[in-house]
């Protein structure tokens, strides 16, 4: 599960382990804590927490063809992304970004803020979504219908009332493609699940 950037504030807290906001979280069905999650066990630390440096979370998904965890997440003005979740990384906000905020600058809340860091430390995203297509939730592709795009990645935009595909691999962003168009007004793509099983 993830929590964004709540609490009145951008900055509240999201770099903080303590605190819950801007982070992915690991639990079980049962609500108990995986022993195996990154922070579990560490005094003033949230068990739960699973990554950490989130502004807005959009959506997870576990590719099972590789055994990794992906993420969507909004940007302010531009600068939305795909990262792949590594247990215990943190991806950046407020502290730096690639993308840019409302006012076009570039986000480096870090130096306003007095943070010092590494940028080796801040895992960087996957794909970086600038403009903001608004990205939504996604799928990773396992169906027969459609076997030239196993494990490929289809997430959709509310602002630009798209489907994209996207081709990852280890090295990163292979290719995107815009598959769809949504052409009715007012029509966004929230859910890719419902989409797809109305669609075909």
């Amino acid at each position: 599960m993830s929590v964004g950037a709540e609490g009145g504030s951008t900055f509240n807290g999201i770099q903080d382990l303590s605190t819950p906001y801007g982070k992915v979280r690991r639990i079980y069905d049962d609500g108990s804590i995986p022993a195996e999650n990154p922070f579990y066990g560490q005094e003033d630390i949230i068990a739960s927490i699973y990554t950490y440096g989130h502004r807005s979370p959009q959506g997870l998904e576990f590719n099972y063809f590789n055994g990794e965890l992906y993420g969507t997440e909004h940007g302010p003005r531009g600068g939305d992304e795909i990262n792949h979740l590594i247990p215990g990384r943190n991806y950046g906000w407020p502290l730096t970004s690639l993308c840019m905020d409302y006012d076009g600058t570039r986000v480096e809340y870090g130096r306003e803020l007095g943070i010092t860091f590494e940028l080796a430390d801040i895992e960087q995203a996957v794909v970086d979504l600038t403009p903001s297509l608004a990205v939504s939730g996604f799928v990773i592709m396992d169906s027969g219908q459609f076997p030239q795009w196993q494990g490929h990645l289809l997430a959709g935009s509310l602002k630009a009332r798209s489907l994209f595909r996207f081709v990852i691999d280890k090295n990163g962003l292979i290719h995107r493609e815009n598959c769809l168009k949504v052409l009715r007004e007012f029509v966004i793509l929230r859910s890719v699940i419902e989409m797809m099983s109305s669609c075909f």
